[in-house]
């Protein structure tokens, strides 16, 4: 759903930097020292679960397995 919103407010001419995508990953230690909640090149303990739209695109384009 987060996917979809973002590109219709890009398609509106919203600037991607500005929309904000969060991403729910099961953690398990919360220091970035076990990789378990890694999505692509980012930690989401480390890193935060809430990105902007221009990092998180080529992310949230992937269908989750």
């Amino acid at each position: 759903m987060m996917r979809i919103c973002a590109h219709a407010l890009v398609s509106r001419g919203v600037a991607a930097e500005r929309i904000l995508i969060s991403f729910e990953r099961n953690m398990r230690c919360g220091a970035a020292l076990c990789g378990h909640c890694q999505l692509g090149p980012l930690l989401l303990c480390r890193d935060g679960p809430v990105v902007n739209y221009a990092d998180a695109a080529p992310l949230a384009a992937r269908k989750e397995l």
